[in-house]
């Protein structure tokens, strides 16, 4: 079975509008790993209790709740790729660790490569033309 990674970007904006994002998720969840960090958790938590996200709290938090049980936990070692922003390193790391398969994320821009190692990196829009078709 396949390993996929999401974004906090994408899990935000599955939590507050219907559409790419949500549709990805809920795709992810059903045909995929969901590979998941301490990291990564505490960041999708940490975010999605920001004051300008206060009207989505309950959705926001019933979805990272759902995401971590239903995905697999992998501890990251380190990452041999450096990026601008220091922060999304723990997505490669992750993506090393548990060899995962993709990391959909809606910042391209902070992910130069189309590869990292054996993860490929999509747009949610891309992982859904191309992944879920």
């Amino acid at each position: 079975m396949k390993k996929t990674i999401l974004d906090c970007n994408v899990l935000i904006s599955a939590a507050l509008t219907k559409g790419v994002c949500r549709s990805v998720v809920s795709w992810v969840l059903e045909n995929h790993i969901l590979v998941l960090s301490e990291d990564i958790v505490f960041e999708y938590a940490e975010v999605a209790r920001r004051e300008k996200f206060k009207a989505y709290w309950e959705d926001l938090e019933k979805m990272v709740m759902d995401l971590c049980s239903a995905g697999k936990f992998f501890t990251p070692r380190f990452s041999s790729f450096t990026l601008k922003d220091k922060s999304d390193e723990k997505y490669l790391a992750l993506a090393q660790s548990a060899q995962a398969d993709f990391f959909v994320t809606g910042n391209l821009k902070h992910f130069p490569e189309v590869v990292y190692g054996c993860t490929c990196v999509y747009s949610p829009a891309s992982f859904q033309e191309n992944m879920m078709s």
